[in-house]
């Protein structure tokens, strides 16, 4: 789930709402139509750009394939509580469940929200275009991707760290 995050910017109650009909594998990308706030589901038609067609990248299609196994033979939730087997009750679950993950790999706590911060930084490194990536997010201008994510950019890619990135954000072709 938290893969699938990091390599699609979707917001949590977006992808604890994400259903198997809104996966396309044959045209590599993910409709977000819906949110799960507060125990309820809700559209994402706050905005014209809520309502969007992301791009699946390489990180995401890899998760989503790895989750087929769990839950692919159901036309319902791709995520569900590992606990309980069904789908999560909001965010609050999400945050204790990253919070022991962050723990136990030794990091500092960020908040899950933070992994789009990674996408669109992610994908301003290696050039993406700043419309492009607040197309995939749900925003309707470039005004949050430059103000908010470009401040996280140093200018240059050293080592391999282009190549890590587009192993993970890499589009995929249809």
């Amino acid at each position: 789930m938290f893969q699938c995050a990091f390599a699609t910017g979707m917001r949590p109650s977006e992808y604890i709402a994400l259903a198997w009909p809104a996966v396309s594998f044959d045209e590599v990308c993910i409709s977000v139509e819906a949110a799960f706030v507060d125990g309820e589901a809700r559209d994402t038609a706050k905005t014209d750009a809520g309502l969007r067609q992301i791009d699946m990248r390489r990180g995401a299609m890899e998760a989503l394939q790895a989750q087929a196994a769990f839950t692919g033979n159901r036309k319902n939730l791709v995520f569900h509580n590992p606990n309980y087997g069904m789908q999560w009750a909001g965010d609050k679950p999400i945050h204790r469940r990253w919070r022991r993950i962050l723990k136990q790999a030794g990091v500092r706590y960020r908040n899950p929200y933070q992994t789009r911060q990674t996408f669109a930084s992610s994908l301003l490194m290696p050039g993406e275009l700043p419309l492009y990536i607040a197309s995939q997010m749900g925003h309707t201008d470039t005004t949050m991707i430059t103000e908010t994510y470009g401040k996280w950019i140093r200018s240059g890619l050293n080592d391999d760290k282009r190549e890590r990135l587009l192993r993970m954000y890499g589009r995929v072709a249809a």
